[in-house]
């Protein structure tokens, strides 16, 4: 969950990090800020690595906001998207529904944070708006 809020908050900045780190002499407070990642313990990376590679394919939902324009929200993994992939790795049975009901609950932290993230900007931009 941790790593999935911290990649959700700074994952766009963490390219940026990974660059300044680099670079000769490195650049000490990227380096710090890369360390502050949470660690994925080895049991649950294919895990990740299966939420990773089906993310591109979820489906978004566009709201509008009227004369303020419009928000786009992810939604879900597609179960049967996750059951095939959980397939394509070799999980069969039990083991396979245990791989649904993880990559799923990886899914739902995402999207709770990515919708909290979403709302704040909406509820910003509104405040901004009343001024």
């Amino acid at each position: 969950k941790r790593l999935i809020e911290w990649r959700a908050k700074y994952g766009k900045d963490a390219a940026n990090w990974q660059r300044l780190a680099r670079k000769p002499g490195g650049d000490d407070w990227a380096t710090d800020r890369l360390l502050e990642q949470p660690e994925l313990s080895e049991e649950a990376a294919p895990f990740l690595a299966a939420f990773d590679d089906l993310s591109p394919y979820r489906p978004k939902v566009a709201m509008s906001l009227g004369l303020g324009g419009g928000v786009t929200f992810p939604d879900p993994i597609p179960l049967d998207l996750i059951r095939e992939e959980g397939r394509q790795l070799r999980y069969v049975g039990d083991d396979l529904e245990d791989f649904c009901r993880i990559v799923r609950g990886l899914d739902r932290i995402y999207l709770n944070t990515e919708h909290e993230r979403i709302a704040a900007g909406v509820r910003a931009a509104a405040d901004k708006s009343k001024r």
